[in-house]
Protein backbone atom coordinates (compact mmCIF):
# COMPACT_ATOMS: atom_id res chain seq x y z
CA UNK A 1 0.00 0.00 0.00
CA UNK A 2 2.95 2.31 0.64
CA UNK A 3 4.20 1.72 -2.91
CA UNK A 4 0.76 2.65 -4.22
CA UNK A 5 0.75 5.78 -2.06
CA UNK A 6 4.19 6.78 -3.36
CA UNK A 7 3.07 6.24 -6.93
CA UNK A 8 -0.04 8.35 -6.38
CA UNK A 9 1.89 11.17 -4.71
CA UNK A 10 4.52 11.15 -7.46
CA UNK A 11 1.99 11.90 -10.19
CA UNK A 12 1.17 15.36 -8.79
CA UNK A 13 -2.06 17.23 -8.27
CA UNK A 14 -3.53 18.26 -4.93
CA UNK A 15 -6.18 15.52 -4.89
CA UNK A 16 -3.62 12.81 -5.62
CA UNK A 17 -1.18 14.09 -3.01
CA UNK A 18 -3.86 14.16 -0.33
CA UNK A 19 -5.05 10.66 -1.29
CA UNK A 20 -1.48 9.36 -1.14
CA UNK A 21 -0.97 10.99 2.24
CA UNK A 22 -4.23 9.43 3.46
CA UNK A 23 -3.01 5.98 2.37
CA UNK A 24 0.26 6.53 4.25
CA UNK A 25 -1.64 7.57 7.39
CA UNK A 26 -3.87 4.49 7.10
CA UNK A 27 -0.77 2.29 6.89
CA UNK A 28 0.56 4.04 9.98
CA UNK A 29 -2.69 3.45 11.87
CA UNK A 30 -2.56 -0.27 11.07
CA UNK A 31 1.15 -0.66 11.86
CA UNK A 32 0.92 -0.80 15.70
CA UNK A 33 -1.72 -3.54 15.50
CA UNK A 34 0.33 -5.53 12.99
CA UNK A 35 3.63 -5.33 14.83
CA UNK A 36 1.92 -5.86 18.19
CA UNK A 37 0.30 -9.06 16.96
CA UNK A 38 3.64 -10.21 15.55
CA UNK A 39 5.27 -9.77 18.97
CA UNK A 40 7.55 -6.84 18.09
CA UNK A 41 6.69 -4.96 21.29
CA UNK A 42 7.69 -7.99 23.39
CA UNK A 43 10.98 -8.42 21.57
CA UNK A 44 11.80 -4.71 21.15
CA UNK A 45 10.05 -2.80 23.97
CA UNK A 46 11.66 0.47 22.87
CA UNK A 47 9.12 0.50 19.99
CA UNK A 48 6.36 1.47 22.41
CA UNK A 49 5.13 5.00 21.76
CA UNK A 50 6.63 4.95 18.25
CA UNK A 51 4.67 7.61 16.36
CA UNK A 52 3.35 5.31 13.63
CA UNK A 53 -0.36 5.98 14.12
CA UNK A 54 -1.74 9.49 13.77
CA UNK A 55 -5.48 8.83 13.46
CA UNK A 56 -6.34 12.51 13.87
CA UNK A 57 -4.87 13.05 10.39
CA UNK A 58 -7.45 10.86 8.64
CA UNK A 59 -10.30 13.37 8.81
CA UNK A 60 -8.41 16.40 7.51
CA UNK A 61 -6.75 14.35 4.76
CA UNK A 62 -10.07 12.91 3.59
CA UNK A 63 -11.52 16.42 3.65
CA UNK A 64 -8.49 17.74 1.74
CA UNK A 65 -8.89 15.04 -0.89
CA UNK A 66 -12.60 15.70 -1.42
CA UNK A 67 -12.09 19.47 -1.34
CA UNK A 68 -9.35 19.20 -3.97
CA UNK A 69 -11.55 17.02 -6.16
CA UNK A 70 -14.48 19.42 -5.97
CA UNK A 71 -12.82 22.87 -5.87
CA UNK A 72 -9.32 22.05 -7.21
CA UNK A 73 -7.50 23.86 -4.41
CA UNK A 74 -6.09 23.03 -1.00
CA UNK A 75 -7.73 23.42 2.39
CA UNK A 76 -6.48 25.94 4.98
CA UNK A 77 -3.36 24.85 6.84
CA UNK A 78 -4.97 25.12 10.29
CA UNK A 79 -6.70 21.78 9.60
CA UNK A 80 -3.31 20.14 10.19
CA UNK A 81 -2.91 21.57 13.70
CA UNK A 82 -4.35 18.61 15.65
CA UNK A 83 -2.56 15.89 13.65
CA UNK A 84 0.74 17.75 14.00
CA UNK A 85 0.15 18.15 17.75
CA UNK A 86 -0.67 14.43 18.10
CA UNK A 87 2.47 13.44 16.18
CA UNK A 88 4.61 15.82 18.27
CA UNK A 89 3.16 14.39 21.51
CA UNK A 90 3.93 10.84 20.38
CA UNK A 91 7.40 11.78 19.12
CA UNK A 92 8.31 13.45 22.43
CA UNK A 93 7.00 10.46 24.41
CA UNK A 94 8.98 8.13 22.12
CA UNK A 95 12.21 9.99 22.93
CA UNK A 96 11.83 9.37 26.67
CA UNK A 97 13.92 6.60 28.28
CA UNK A 98 12.14 3.24 28.39
CA UNK A 99 11.54 3.17 32.16
CA UNK A 100 10.24 6.73 32.08
CA UNK A 101 7.90 5.80 29.21
CA UNK A 102 6.31 3.10 31.36
CA UNK A 103 5.84 5.50 34.26
CA UNK A 104 4.49 8.13 31.87
CA UNK A 105 1.99 5.64 30.50
CA UNK A 106 0.83 4.57 33.96
CA UNK A 107 0.67 7.99 35.58
CA UNK A 108 -0.22 10.40 32.76
CA UNK A 109 -1.92 8.55 29.92
CA UNK A 110 -3.89 6.05 32.00
CA UNK A 111 -3.90 7.39 35.55
CA UNK A 112 -5.63 5.15 38.01
CA UNK A 113 -7.03 2.75 35.46
CA UNK A 114 -5.78 -0.38 37.24
CA UNK A 115 -6.34 1.07 40.72
CA UNK A 116 -9.86 2.24 39.80
CA UNK A 117 -10.69 -1.18 38.41
CA UNK A 118 -9.47 -2.89 41.59
CA UNK A 119 -11.45 -0.47 43.75
CA UNK A 120 -14.55 -1.01 41.62
CA UNK A 121 -14.26 -4.81 41.83
CA UNK A 122 -13.48 -4.89 45.55
CA UNK A 123 -16.73 -3.09 46.48
CA UNK A 124 -18.92 -5.77 44.94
Amino acid sequence: MLVLAAAIIGRGGMARRSLGALLIVLCGVLTPFTIGYAGFYDRWPWLSFAPFAVPLAMGPLLYAHLYALIFDRSIPRWHAALPVAQFAYQAIAFCLPLDLRGAFDREVQRPGSIRSWRRCCSHR
